[in-house]
């Protein structure tokens, strides 16, 4: 068996996070969807303003929720909320 260093174990602490989140039954699993599809957002926005890997991006989310105390999903909502407010202030 193959023992992961210490820094791919924070990297993927978050994802077993949300893997945790989407096997929960009953109400939570629609919630649980909705936090994975802002992460994936966020993810995307990220690739797409610094050209990193979809793994890269969600380690910096990651860094972001644990330096700032703050839920994943929560800094996820943030940055595409940001980015949205970004994009139409540009179109006016």
């Amino acid at each position: 068996m193959y023992a992961f260093p210490a820094a791919d174990d924070q990297r993927f602490a978050g994802q077993r996070s949300t893997v945790a989140a989407l096997r929960r039954p009953g109400r939570e699993d629609g919630r649980a969807l909705a936090s994975r599809a802002v992460i994936d957002q966020a993810i995307g926005i990220i690739r797409s303003r610094s050209g990193v890997s979809g793994e890269e991006a969600f380690a910096r989310l990651t860094r972001i929720s644990q330096s700032e105390n703050v839920k994943l999903h929560i800094v996820a909502e943030r940055l595409v909320e940001e980015a949205v407010r970004r994009a139409q202030a540009r179109r006016q």
